[in-house]
């Protein structure tokens, strides 16, 4: 059940693809019968045999449609065999509103009350002498203890059965419950190695054996999606990853973003240790980013003129642990270099085309993510703590002043980011937030912290600020913070709303252009917008303002982020 053709993957089964009954008989009335049923009570939650058009307005909608098409032919002639019909409004829900099962509940109990409908199931009661009060159902655990013995893994071909015992943290010997074992397979689905996981147990004696049978995915797996913003245009985002390369519980991803602004991120992890929260990775980002330019003259006057490229290469190889499946603890060595172009004028300006920069640097980061969506949370918290020492920075041109002022010999830098999303309703949630920056030295000017923007795509050392183009400031140190709120309308449906407060600790660092120095120690602004979660990816459109300059500006996103 539920395999729903364009949906849903056909369930594999010996040597059968399985699909759900629905394609071509989802009323099955006329086999109750055959089976012996004397009373047929039926609820149809199917489709319509004639279509309304104007609900058919997703691809998901007509192929789902188009799957079930014989189906609700079939169901009409099978309605004629019911004693008791029922069927329920459902308003526009389908096979795809998960997130509404409490709602569509109600809307069957509503239709099951029709006068109509109730005076039969009344009746009905009252001949079968069922009216005799309400009766207590107990309610069935879901932690009922099983002893287990031995446990098999069958139906591996890449991986080894201590990955998947590992992974699972069930140990031989112990007692299990439906919890536990649902805790397992969302650990398994979480490599994102296997297809399908199933289990059953086989009895063994007094206790049983726990048998996992899986469906490994492809070595190699491709994806690709197109996205829009009005800031970084619209481009091509390609994901690929090859598991098991060169030794088993290995992965390489590489995701390149073809665009005006290109990235790409090539990385490789080791997963190792019993329940593989160990880890090893070896990774390469390049980034190419446009920076708006800001020239200050002596009399303060700070003017627009032409723009920096930056094209930026970070390696880095790091060994870290994931104490828990939310969290994860890293230390890496990396290395930076940065080709600074300058263009519109500033080359003739400065006298040079480009500047470049390198540095080494040592790691330690710690992250937290208990998010219940990656692009549409409602509860959950996002912690990001990192602790950087920059050895030994180079520049190849330095000025006495500004931008391309003498860097510093070391540098220490600080970052935290939280985020927590706080359900304070089944579909409104409260969203405070919190971001600190810090430099103990000047920094050449490619690794600054940014701040400005709105939109999905994030850059290294960049941070949204609402009422601030993205790039619009660059600062050593900086405190952020923001108070948001965020209702789910519909389904698919969000508004939100937030306010943040940037505070700049070393304002003599930071560069933004002058409408935004009105007040150059602090900055505010707000932001509202509307979101759809689309089957081809995140809809965002947003308004902000600045409150210091009163500029409004807009964000229009499309597709999935990088």
């Amino acid at each position: 059940s539920m395999a729903i053709p364009s949906a849903f993957t056909p369930i594999v089964l010996d040597s059968m693809l399985l699909v759900d009954g629905g394609v071509i008989n989802n009323f099955p009335v006329q086999e109750c019968i055959d089976m012996g049923a004397d009373i047929i009570i039926g609820v149809y939650v199917g489709a319509d045999e004639d279509a309304d058009a104007r609900n058919l307005n997703t691809m998901v909608k007509i192929m789902s449609r188009s799957a079930s098409f014989l189906g609700s032919v079939n169901a009409k002639k099978q309605m004629k065999n019911l004693n008791i019909k029922i069927i329920p409004d459902l308003k526009g829900a389908g096979v795809e509103s998960f997130g509404r099962a409490e709602e569509i509940v109600k809307m069957g109990e509503k239709a099951a009350r029709k006068n109509d409908v109730y005076v039969q199931l009344s009746a009905l009661s009252h001949s079968l002498k069922l009216h005799s009060g309400k009766q207590t159902l107990e309610k069935s655990t879901t932690k009922q203890d099983i002893a287990i013995n031995k446990i098999y893994v069958e139906g591996v071909k890449h991986v080894k059965k201590e990955f998947v015992v590992g992974m699972s943290q069930i140990e031989e010997n112990s007692l299990v419950n439906i919890e536990i074992i649902d805790n397992a397979l969302k650990r398994l689905y979480g490599t994102m190695i296997f297809d399908k996981i199933e289990y059953r147990f086989v009895k063994n004696g007094d206790s049983y054996n726990l048998v996992f049978d899986v469906i490994e995915k492809d070595l190699i797996k491709v994806n690709a999606s197109i996205y829009y913003d009005n800031y970084f245009s619209a481009g091509l985002l390609i994901n690929t990853s090859y598991k098991h390369l060169l030794v088993n519980s290995s992965r390489l991803d590489l995701v390149l973003d073809i665009s005006q602004y290109p990235r790409a991120k090539l990385s490789y992890n080791i997963y190792g240790g019993k329940r593989k929260r160990l880890f090893y990775t070896l990774s390469m980002n390049a980034q190419s980013i446009v920076i708006p330019n800001f020239y200050e003259f002596p009399n303060s006057l700070i003017v627009s003129m032409g723009q920096f490229r930056n094209n930026q290469l970070n390696f880095s190889s790091g060994v870290g642990l994931s104490p828990t499946k939310n969290s994860r603890l890293e230390f890496k060595a990396s290395h930076v270099r940065n080709y600074f172009h300058l263009e519109g004028g500033l080359e003739d300006l400065y006298s040079i085309e480009y500047v470049s920069s390198n540095n080494f640097a040592l790691e330690g980061s710690f992250k937290i993510n208990t998010l219940n969506h990656p692009v549409f949370p409602t509860k959950g918290t996002r912690l990001d703590i990192t602790y950087k020492m920059i050895l030994k920075p180079v520049s190849s041109y330095t000025t006495a002043d500004g931008m391309f002022k003498q860097i510093s010999a070391a540098n220490d830098l600080i970052m935290i980011d939280y985020k927590y999303y706080l359900r304070i309703a089944r579909r409104f949630s409260i969203i405070p937030q919190f971001t600190l920056g810090y430099m103990s030295s000047i920094p050449f000017y490619a690794d600054k912290f940014f701040l400005g923007g709105n939109g999905f795509n994030s850059r290294l050392y960049t941070f949204d600020m609402a009422g601030v183009q993205p790039y619009k400031i660059a600062t050593d140190n900086f405190l952020k913070f923001g108070l948001g709120m965020q209702i789910k309308l519909f389904e698919n449906w969000y508004i939100n709303a937030f306010h943040q407060y940037a505070l700049f600790i070393n304002n003599s660092e930071t560069f933004s252009e002058e409408s935004l120095r009105i007040d150059s120690e602090k900055i505010s602004g707000w932001a509202a917008g509307i979101a759809y979660n689309s089957v081809f990816g995140p809809v965002k459109f947003t308004v902000t303002q600045n409150i210091n300059n009163k500029e409004f500006y807009y964000y229009l996103s499309v597709g999935f982020p990088f």
